[in-house]
């Protein structure tokens, strides 16, 4: 069921990246298309009870619901699923593609973030790049802002390819430095 025009999902895709290159306790994120979800993967370390982990899920998920409530906007259900393996956990968070936004996005990861601090697996980035590069979509007040002040926005970067190259799932993960993106076709 696809309901998105090839310029939607290569906006998707630019989100997906800017997402992977800003926030380096995002390991993965996948998009199924057929499903319209999309899933953040994290990686936790020096794991001693899922019990643990529950109990940090259960907190989120209270924050989850008054950002909801602050921002006036239905709470969508999300999922988390949790597979472990000796010392390490992958916590995979999936929501539906539809309803989620960038100042969501980033409250999520946040959220995440200060939880499993401790835990918490990520790639040092490098200060330079990660300066320089800035969310693909802009919120309409800084739009605004830098109207006001006359300044010329960073020129953004894109992702750009033909139509038949996308497929069904678009995977986008970090490796030694490099932002990849996969999709079957």
């Amino acid at each position: 069921m696809r309901f998105y025009d090839n310029e939607e999902i290569t906006n998707f895709v630019n989100l997906f990246v800017s997402v992977i290159i800003c926030f380096p306790e995002v390991t993965t994120i996948k998009y199924d298309r057929d499903s319209d979800e999309i899933y953040f993967n994290f990686i936790l370390k020096d794991v001693k009870s899922i019990k643990n982990i529950k109990k940090s899920l259960n907190a989120i998920d209270e924050a989850l619901k008054g950002y909801h409530r602050l921002e006036s906007t239905k709470h969508y259900e999300y999922g988390v699923k949790v597979k472990k393996t000796g010392e390490y956990a992958v916590l995979e968070v999936h929501r539906d593609m539809k309803s989620i936004n960038r100042p969501e996005i980033s409250f999520l990861i946040e959220l995440f973030r200060t939880q499993f601090l401790d835990n918490l697996l990520m790639e040092l980035v490098d200060q330079e790049q990660d300066s320089d590069y800035h969310w693909f979509f802009q919120d309409s007040h800084e739009a605004e802002f830098q109207q006001e002040t006359n300044e010329v926005a960073p020129e953004k970067k894109r992702i750009k390819y033909d139509e038949k190259s996308i497929g069904n799932n678009i995977l986008v993960c970090r490796e030694e430095g490099k932002v990849l993106v996969f999709s079957n076709s």
